[in-house]
Order: C-alpha cells, then structure tokens, then sequence
C-alpha cells in the first residue's frame, strides 16, 4: 500500500500507511520499531489541510511510543502540544485522556504532586462536559504517593465539586 501511495504521490495515503505499520509496531509491543513510521507520518500530516485531528492521533501515539520506551520528557512533550491544539479548539472529547497520560508521566517520574495536578485537571474538565467518560480512579489514587486514602477521596468524588474543594 505504501509503495502504491507513493508512487501515486497520494499524500493521505502515504501518512495513513505510515500510521499503519506505526500501528502494527505499537500492536506488537515493538516500540523502537513503531516511532519511525508515526514520526513520518506526522511529518508528512504537517502539509495536509484540515487533518488536524489525525494529526493529533499521531501525536498521541508518538507520545505512547516515548512513554513505552521510558522517554517520559518527550511524551510528555508532546501530549502538551496536543493538549493546546484541543484546547484552543475547544475540542475536550480528548482532553481529560491527555490530562490523565500526563499525570501517569509525572507519577512514573515519581513527581506525586504534578500528576495529582494533571488528574485533578481532568476531573475538572468532566465535571464540566459530563458526556466524556469518567478517568481511571485507580490511577487517581496510585498519584496520590502512597496517601490512598486522599486518592481514592478524591475518585470518589468526582461528581461532588464541593467535596473535592475540601480535599485540594
């Protein structure tokens, strides 16, 4: 397929190839293997018009590359650029799902306190729009750095904003 696109000079098909084999890597568990192609892919997304939300897929599954092979910095990165896009576009359907990979980035760099910021952020934000689905409670609760108790308060209340003011 990708020989195809690339003969034909079809550039959508070309990044959606990339994607793919990027994808057959993530797949895989070849995470080496899996950043080439989505770097590619999103390169080559850069010239293509109004594909701003595969653009940001691609993004998002770089930012999965980095966080799987432990370059927490770069993934975080990245889903920070993410994270503005949406945010800019006002577009949240997204946004608690960064907000809650950035604090799973900072809780693997044991920085508690940023990520507890990063999921409270998203719990905020679905406060807000009740149609996202709800973060990973288990999650919340491992950020709270060994205070479960504050954790799971915290998961438990995420439909209780006056509640959850008394916990910050």
């Amino acid at each position: 397929f990708l020989v195809l696109a690339t003969k034909k000079k079809l550039k959508d098909e070309i990044v959606y190839a990339y994607q793919f084999i990027g994808s057959s890597y993530l797949n895989d568990q070849n995470f080496p293997k899996a950043l080439e192609p989505h770097l590619k892919a999103y390169e080559l997304s850069k010239s293509l018009e109004q594909k701003d939300e595969q653009r940001l897929q691609i993004l998002q599954n770089i930012g999965y590359v980095y966080y799987e092979m432990g370059d927490f910095v770069s993934a975080i990165n990245l889903y920070l650029d993410a994270l503005k896009y949406y945010e800019s576009k006002s577009m949240y359907e997204n946004v608690p799902f960064l907000y809650n990979n950035i604090g799973i980035l900072f809780h693997q760099q044991r920085d508690f306190q940023k990520a507890l910021l990063y999921y409270k952020k998203g719990i905020e934000l679905l406060k807000k729009h009740p149609n996202i689905n709800q973060l990973n409670s288990q999650k919340i609760a491992a950020a709270a750095n060994g205070n479960y108790r504050l954790g799971l308060a915290i998961a438990s209340n995420i439909q209780q904003t006056e509640n959850l003011a008394l916990l910050t």
